[in-house]
């Protein structure tokens, strides 16, 4: 199984990004080895917080742990 890297909104965070479900975006996550993600999943529900989520092998190369923040490109 490989699972796809999602976010997870909340419809008032879709609404502010201006996405919706199903939607695909950009992520950049800076830090010593920056990175950007492509085609990251928009997953969209009411009882959903933001949060970004991708397999933990890429988020150990790129040096992310949970809480570190990214940006949402457009």
């Amino acid at each position: 199984i490989f699972a796809a890297r999602h976010i997870h909104m909340h419809p008032e965070d879709a609404a502010r990004f201006g996405v919706k479900d199903k939607d695909r975006l950009s992520v950049k996550a800076s830090g010593p080895r920056g990175v950007t993600f492509h085609h990251v999943l928009i997953r969209v529900h009411p009882e959903f917080r933001l949060e970004f989520h991708i397999d933990v092998d890429e988020a150990n190369a790129v040096c992310l742990k949970n809480g570190d923040l990214v940006e949402v490109l457009l």
